[in-house]
């Protein structure tokens, strides 16, 4: 007599006509596994596809680099492996003062008046 469990097996074992499986695994594990922009699961995945039918997955967790594939599932299966890699520190820097951009351009700058701290003047 078979359990609740064989049916199960049966149909990891035996995915449904027309579909294929694809594992897919990242390091770091738990990583957020797109299908054609659509979310489909979260790594360590098995995912279901159409067989024969190329897809571009992408697999992307924060503070690392999405790894972007484009994969075409078969009858055998599909393993796919990423190793995602840290992001790297990016500082966007603010300028205080656009007045010397304005500077660098003599019509515009001569258009323009002189800002308030330009014609300070110090005493001693």
């Amino acid at each position: 007599m078979l359990g609740p469990d064989a049916a199960v097996a049966a149909v990891a074992v035996n995915p449904p006509p027309g579909e294929c499986s694809v594992d897919v695994t990242s390091t770091p594990a738990g990583a957020e596994v797109l299908i054609d922009k659509e979310v489909a699961g979260t790594t360590p995945a098995k995912l279901m596809l159409k067989c024969d039918v190329e897809a571009k997955l992408v697999v992307r967790k924060t503070r690392y680099v999405s790894a972007n594939r484009s994969i075409t599932p078969t009858a055998a299966g599909l393993r796919i492996k990423v190793a995602l890699g840290k992001t790297m520190l990016s500082v966007k820097r603010k300028s205080l003062c656009t007045w010397s951009a304005v500077q660098a351009v003599p019509s515009v700058a001569t258009a323009l008046p002189k800002p308030h701290w330009a014609s300070a003047t110090t005493s001693m």
